[in-house]
C-alpha cells in the first residue's frame, strides 16, 4: 500500500506488523506498525500510534513530549542529533576493527514474519 508522508510524497508499505511491542526510554509500547524503508530513521510515530495517546504536550525546541500512557505520565526526550547518527555496516566494522573507543553502539534487528512463520512450530 502508498502511504502519505508529511511532505505530501508518497512511500511504500511492505508489511504491518499486527500489536507489535517495543520499548522506548524505558516505557513498553504496543500498537500495529507499518513496515517501509525509512533513510534515517528506526520508527516514525503515525497518526495510528499518536492518536492513542490523546493529549500531547511537545517542545521541539528542547526536543520532548509529555502525555499520558497506561495511566502514568510519561515524557519521551530525543536525542542530540550532532551525536547520533546512522552509519553503514562496512564502516562499523572499520571501527570495530581500529583501537578506536566507541562509548555506545545501537544495533536494531526487525524480521516480519507472515502467516506461515506463525504457523510453523519452533
Amino acid at each position: 500500500m502508498k502511504v502519505e508522508a508529511a511532505n505530501g510524497g508518497t512511500m511504500s508499505c511492505t508489511a504491518v506488523c499486527k500489536n507489535l511491542q517495543w520499548k522506548m526510554q524505558g516505557v513498553q509500547f504496543q500498537a500495529n506498525v507499518f513496515v517501509m524503508k525509512l533513510q534515517n530513521y528506526d520508527m516514525v510515530l503515525g497518526i495510528q500510534l499518536l492518536k492513542l495517546l490523546g493529549n500531547v504536550l511537545s517542545n521541539y525546541e528542547d526536543r520532548w513530549v509529555s502525555f499520558w500512557w497506561q495511566n502514568r505520565e510519561v515524557t519521551l526526550k530525543g536525542e542530540n542529533p550532532e551525536l547520533a547518527q546512522s552509519i553503514h555496516l562496512e564502516e562499523l566494522n572499520g571501527l570495530l576493527s581500529t583501537e578506536t573507543l566507541l562509548s555506545e553502539v545501537r544495533l536494531c534487528s526487525l524480521r516480519v514474519v507472515g502467516k506461515a512463520d506463525l504457523e510453523r512450530p519452533a
